[in-house]
């Protein structure tokens, strides 16, 4: 009884540390427009905008900053931006010009959505109020020459901001998608995990194993 016990333990244990460690997602090569999870979430385009002027605060929910220099509205059109390797839907995308990218939503999000395209790995971290890392998504594969870009998703109730980064700044941003604003409704999520879960997770299932082979041994 105590050894079939100790055995339910074990299982009870992996399945809630597995759980726990499920984070934000990354779609590599993602094909198309970027696809809202409700009807009535925001998408960002960025179609709306004229090149090279800085995106602030141009969307109710949200605002963009950097760590140096601004993010810009970029035009594919134009012969600067590289075009078709940068690739994007439609004719503009968001351009942070820097290592990283802030976007900032004051009213909370449950979940941030949004389409990468570079050669380096680009990922995305969410934020509660408090500055802690609460999920992250990434990194992005090189997607450049595909004519297609790489989705991140980052998932839970009470995101303030989010931090998109790579060690170098070649990466642009097209069709967010987001819940933000005064009316959402937080979904419940799992915590962000912790760098010693997965450690915990090959040692719980470890120790399932062993348990099994030792019971069938007597």
């Amino acid at each position: 009884m105590k050894k079939r016990l100790r055995f339910i333990i074990c299982i009870v244990s992996a399945l809630f540390l597995i759980s726990l460690a499920s984070a934000g997602t990354v779609e590599h090569l993602y094909q198309g427009s970027n696809v809202c999870r409700n009807p009535t979430d925001t998408l960002i385009t960025f179609e709306n905008g004229v090149d090279s002027v800085p995106i602030t605060n141009q969307y109710p929910g949200m605002v963009f900053s950097a760590t140096t220099n601004q993010w810009i509205y970029a035009d594919v059109r134009l012969p600067q931006y590289g075009y078709p390797r940068w690739w994007n839907n439609g004719n503009f995308f968001a351009w942070a010009q820097a290592f990283s990218g802030r976007i900032d939503f004051p009213d909370g999000a449950s979940y941030v959505s949004i389409l990468i395209a570079s050669s380096d790995p680009v990922t995305m971290d969410a934020y509660d109020a408090s500055n802690t890392q609460i999920d992250t998504a990434g990194p992005t594969s090189d997607n450049l020459d595909t004519s297609k870009m790489d989705r991140l998703i980052v998932s839970h109730s009470g995101i303030k901001y989010v931090l998109i980064h790579t060690t170098l700044s070649g990466w642009v941003l097209d069709d967010v998608c987001t819940d933000a604003g005064a009316n959402i409704n937080p979904i419940s999520s799992p915590e962000f995990p912790s760098v010693f879960l997965p450690a915990a997770m090959i040692i719980g299932f470890l120790g399932v194993v062993f348990y099994i082979k030792r019971t069938r041994e007597h």
